[in-house]
């Protein structure tokens, strides 16, 4: 039991010891060894589904919703794949598996989901009522004096 005590004490004094002396280093070599989704893009006309991020690994696996979608291209940092031909328009759950573990749809090391939005553009909308009358505004400047008008026209005799 002392043995693992012993242990465990010099991981907490390693990994503080790290951390402190720089830790901003320390936290991107670790971040960096998770897959991460960081965006997706759909595109309706070729069918075709890009997804960029980090540490797929050359043989990720993708899923939306419950259908795992063919993989075309796969690198590091950039998976192509084809949308099935039945999906319309909405918000789904996407899930990449790194090559090198099964599926598993909790977020792991080796595993990572976002919602992606895909089609839903529509024509633009209605104009909406009309607001509420706001705030009267501060009085602005004084203006500059106005070019003098025409005559007018002479007006009727008053009474004598």
């Amino acid at each position: 039991m002392r043995k693992y005590a012993f242990k465990l004490i010099l991981l907490i004094i390693y990994t503080c010891t790290a951390l402190s002396t720089n830790s901003a280093e320390a936290f991107h070599s670790v971040r960096h060894k998770f897959l991460e989704i960081t965006s997706a893009a759909a595109n309706l006309e070729n069918r075709k589904l890009y997804i960029y991020g980090h540490n797929f690994g050359d043989n990720a696996k993708v899923m939306l919703e419950e259908e795992i979608l063919e993989v075309t291209e796969c690198t590091d940092d950039y998976i192509e794949a084809n949308l099935p031909g039945t999906l319309e328009e909405g918000t789904f759950r996407l899930v990449v598996a790194g090559s090198n573990k099964k599926w598993k749809m909790k977020k792991n090391i080796n595993n990572d989901s976002i919602d992606i939005t895909i089609g839903l553009t529509g024509s633009k909308g209605d104009i909406g009522p009309q607001g509420i009358q706001g705030l009267t505004g501060d009085t602005g400047p004084q203006g500059s004096q106005g070019i003098q008008g025409l005559t007018g026209d002479v007006g009727p005799q008053g009474s004598q």
